[in-house]
């Protein structure tokens, strides 16, 4: 598999653009024969066409992604080593099946070892949240005015006159979360206190009020979402960021589903990824506009 990952890898440094608007790459040498069966010759331009064919803007996409982790940094530290370890085994475990039988198996497809299954299915994944919690703090100011963190607790009940009860209990002393257990009607919003952003599943009406209050301390109204029929009594803990920022940075980094893609872009752009084939430029563009950004 490494040495077949080799070969693509080896085609690909290997471009030579054959024109400039609408260029289409090619490969020097691409007669030159790399695999022999009977009397057929596999060559460099056969493994380049299927590079650049239905999987090339995939696969492309993904050298370049790892290029990125090298250029950023990022590597399978001791750390990445473990979880994987860890989760294989926890794997392993709930399909009840044995390590030696797993990776034999692996093998009918082309995966050597346990290492090489680590390579392809765990570690991208570990690196590219590694990725994510850089960009978070390389671009702190930004990621913060983009997912608006607010720190507070949320009563969620099924009728007016429950929330109205609610809160008129905390407003009178009582523990939120003891007023959450007696008049709220869901385990989602217990009255715990937690980091609320954009991306979080809150009614956005009520996430809307959360990060508008002027100030800490409890919403005076109860808060009805019309969309649902849910009624929220909600306390404001904390709007300033810099009092709760490591809690901030890791619910972004936990919830935010967007996140991946947006630390990808601006790498990329860092880095000045250009295409240089219009293939694969297309097959890029096709699978996420935002990495195109050569234009």
């Amino acid at each position: 598999m490494k040495k077949i990952y080799g070969i693509l890898c080896a085609c690909a440094l290997s471009l030579t653009l054959a024109g400039c608007k609408d260029a289409t790459a090619g490969v020097s040498d691409s007669k030159k024969a790399l695999i022999t069966v009977g009397n057929t010759n596999i060559t460099k331009g056969d493994v380049y066409n299927v590079l650049k064919g239905n999987s090339g803007a995939s696969t492309a996409l993904t050298m370049t992604t790892n290029t990125l982790y090298e250029l950023e940094g990022i590597k399978v530290d001791d750390n990445m080593k473990k979880r994987a370890e860890k989760e294989f085994q926890e794997s392993l475990k709930s399909s009840e099946q044995k390590e030696e039988d797993f990776i034999k198996n692996l093998k009918s497809y082309g995966i050597e070892s346990k290492e090489d299954y680590f390579e392809q299915y765990y570690y991208p994944k570990y690196k590219q949240e590694a990725l994510n919690e850089k960009y978070v703090n390389d671009k702190k100011k930004s990621v913060f005015n983009t997912y608006n963190p607010v720190k507070g607790r949320v009563l969620e009940a099924s009728s007016k006159e429950k929330a109205e009860n609610a809160l008129k209990a905390v407003q009178n002393g009582e523990n939120f979360e003891s007023a959450a257990k007696k008049y709220g009607d869901t385990t989602t919003y217990s009255g715990k206190e937690e980091v609320y952003i954009t991306e979080s599943s809150l009614p956005q009406t009520v996430f809307s009020q959360m990060t508008n209050v002027s100030k800490n301390g409890i919403i005076s109204k109860v808060i009805e979402d019309t969309s649902s029929g849910k009624y929220y009594v909600v306390q404001v803990t904390e709007k300033d960021t810099s009092k709760f920022e490591k809690d901030a940075i890791n619910t972004i980094l936990e919830t935010s589903t967007s996140l991946d893609d947006t630390a990808l872009t601006y790498y990329l752009e860092k880095h000045k990824f250009t295409i240089y084939d219009i293939d694969v430029y297309n097959g890029i563009k096709s699978a996420n506009e935002s990495y195109i950004v050569q234009d």
